[in-house]
């Protein structure tokens, strides 16, 4: 039957309706999705010569409720379109790239849609950068430089067509000479930053070093009033109560030290994971300098060398906590199989704890400062092993318990000495978050610090002596050879100390450790050609540059880093060096600076790739990088470094 006309006009209405309804949603996403994305490019800088090194950043503004994938993916080639930035082929022709694109940081999560793991960007403006050279053929004057950056922009719960964002920039081609290219960066390897701590037991920065002074320190610490008098009793366990044979105390004592090895090791598994809580967010390259710099995190440790001096002199009594040695007792005292066994080791650890915490404590610290996740685990086991292993010779060979030395007041006097050394290591500590307070206004200067290291070692050397007797000490043996040689090497160090205090000198790495000097260079000195001077900011050492035709040495310090202070004391002062650093415009660039070093870090990140510290570059005028160098003992290898942006 045919349709009326009237029936036919509703009908196209309705359809018409119907259209717009479901077009309506995919134009509004057209147009969301044309608008999600804007780009824009610059060169920095905007000028410049033939074979000179720009800058290309591009900034992304991005929808708040969009994220973009980054560059990098955790699985190539998989999951949703990276970004990608391109230069057109004219652009191509001009320059040439050096290194790769830096992108922001990513979130890296799990994508359920393709189940693998994606690298997502978030935020807006994000900034992507690369380096190019300026091609030598280059035609001089202003050009256009076009490029395409192709992305993916998605939401939590959907996504967008990938699509093309055309860019354009704009550079001047200055006429002149062609740039050369540099010299090959000169790179020096570098110890990690070290703290007080970690000078004094890191055997020079290297891991096998530092195992071997781990292993050392518990060795040490079987030198401590409760845990010496101990050995004779556990290695009579061993030998006359529950084994039958040799062969069956080597079992047990095997089981015995192996529990022991598995409860320090458990305690440094326990710092590991601190560790990764406390570096959340902080760049593995950079997390050494913040446990070093962060003054917060130097008063905790000083606070915690304070309470274990304080439990050495018997003050305050670290115990360890009643339910577990409660639990562990009771399991100790009623079975003789190897779960007793190593019961019995377990509350031996809880209990020896009591004196091996200060020797644990500097150990602790020590790993923290050396910004590797693994140390405190395999500090701690190497710790154990020297702590546990004399138990295992000892309850196979008992004949040897004859030759050890009695218990007497050498244990209790070895404990005060223990506990005056961590004492003079917690003002170390007080000194780095009182420079990174207060700077110019510093309690710990570089007098008061000497004189309290000085203090504190006339008083272990008086103590060794016997001069000093501490009031619920004991009846003394005498003084014997080893107390009259400890005394005098500690008076030795005290007079060594207070000749700092009077214009003298120190050794270079112990120089290292006093505070930096923030008063300016005399003028009069200055004049002499005695003493560099240096800029604090970029700017203005870019601009004096650009006046006197100079290239800048850029030093990239800390207040807290004491390898930037050995560069200075031991290595800037050379002649050949000094010489070869007037030659530059000087910059230091404080990178723990409380206002200004998270900006001076980002700018170190972005134009050399790191964050580590010490770190030096040459550069032009116009930021061109000429040479880089790291920490170096070597003076022809940093002098060498020097020339290479002459």
């Amino acid at each position: 039957m045919p349709m009326t006309a009237p029936l036919a006009r509703w009908s196209m209405a309705v359809l018409a309706v119907l259209l717009l309804a479901i077009a309506q949603p995919a134009a509004a996403q057209w147009g969301a999705r044309k608008q999600v994305v804007t780009a824009t490019a610059r060169i920095e800088p905007a000028e410049a010569l033939r074979g000179a090194i720009v800058e290309v950043i591009v900034s992304a503004t991005v929808d708040p409720a969009y994220h973009l994938y980054a560059m990098k993916q955790p699985v190539p080639g998989g999951g949703p379109v990276a970004t990608e930035i391109n230069l057109s082929e004219a652009t191509a022709k001009l320059l040439t790239p050096v290194g790769e694109w830096k992108e922001p940081e990513s979130k890296v999560k799990v994508d359920p849609g393709f189940e693998i793991d994606v690298a997502l960007l978030y935020g807006s403006p994000l900034e992507f950068r690369r380096s190019f050279r300026v091609n030598t053929d280059a035609a001089v004057g202003d050009v256009e430089l076009a490029l395409e950056m192709y992305y993916q922009a998605c939401t939590e719960t959907s996504c967008l067509p990938p699509a093309t964002a055309a860019i354009a920039a704009a550079l001047k081609v200055l006429p002149g000479e062609p740039v050369a290219a540099p010299a090959a960066a000169v790179k020096v390897a570098a110890p990690p930053v070290q703290s007080v701590s970690e000078a004094a037991v890191s055997g020079g920065g290297s891991f096998g070093g530092f195992l071997l002074a781990s292993f050392l320190f518990g060795l040490v610490a079987l030198a401590t009033p409760c845990v010496f008098p101990m050995i004779p009793i556990t290695i009579s366990f061993f030998t006359n109560k529950a084994a039958k044979s040799t062969g069956q105390a080597a079992k047990y004592a095997a089981v015995y030290v192996g529990s022991i090895i598995l409860g320090f090791t458990l305690i440094g598994f326990g710092f590991s994971l601190l560790l990764l809580l406390l570096g959340a967010g902080v760049e593995r390259s950079g997390f050494a300098q913040w446990i070093a710099s962060n003054p917060w995190v130097n008063l905790f440790f000083a606070l915690l060398y304070i309470t274990f001096a304080l439990s050495l002199f018997e003050v305050l009594h670290l115990q360890a906590p009643q339910f577990l040695t409660g639990k562990l007792g009771k399991q100790a005292g009623t079975r003789n199989d190897f779960l007793g066994i190593a019961a019995k080791a377990m509350v031996f650890v809880l209990i020896s704890f009591t004196c091996t915490a200060p020797l644990l404590g500097v150990l602790i610290v020590q790993t923290l400062t050396g910004g590797d996740w693994t140390r405190p685990l395999f500090g701690m086991m190497a710790f154990a092993t020297g702590f546990a292993l004399p138990f295992f010779v000892l309850a196979l060979l008992p004949q040897m318990l004859g030759s050890l030395p009695k218990s007497g007041s050498w244990l209790y006097a070895t404990k005060v000495v223990m506990g005056l050394v961590v004492l003079a290591a917690a003002f170390k500590f007080l000194s780095n978050a009182d420079i990174v307070w207060l700077k110019e206004n510093l309690i710990l200067t570089r007098e008061v610090l000497l004189a309290l290291w000085a203090a504190i070692a006339t008083a272990t050397a008086l103590y060794l002596f016997g001069l000093i007797r501490l009031k619920d000490e004991g009846a003394s043996d005498g003084i014997g050879v080893p107390r009259m040689l400890g005394g005098v090497t500690f008076g030795f160090v005290a007079l060594y100390l207070a000749g700092g205090l009077f214009g003298g000198k120190l050794h270079g790495w112990l120089e290292a450790y006093m505070p930096i000097d923030f008063a300016p260079p005399s003028a009069s000195a200055a004049a002499k050609g005695d003493t560099l001077t240096w800029h604090e900011e970029i700017e203005p050492a870019i601009a004096e540059a650009r006046a006197t035709g100079k290239n800048v040495f850029i030093d990239f310090t800390g207040y807290t880093c004491t390898n930037c202070r050995l560069m200075e004391k031991n290595m800037f002062p050379r002649p050949e060096i000094h010489d070869l650093l007037g030659k530059y415009v000087r910059v230091k660039l404080y990178t723990d600076d409380r206002k200004k070093g998270a900006e001076r870090q980002e700018f170190q990140a972005r134009h050399f790739n790191t964050v580590a510290l010490p770190y030096y570059a040459v550069v032009t005028p116009d930021m061109e990088v000429l040479g880089k160098a790291e920490y170096s003992t070597d003076a022809v290898a940093f002098a060498t470094f020097l020339k290479s942006g002459l």
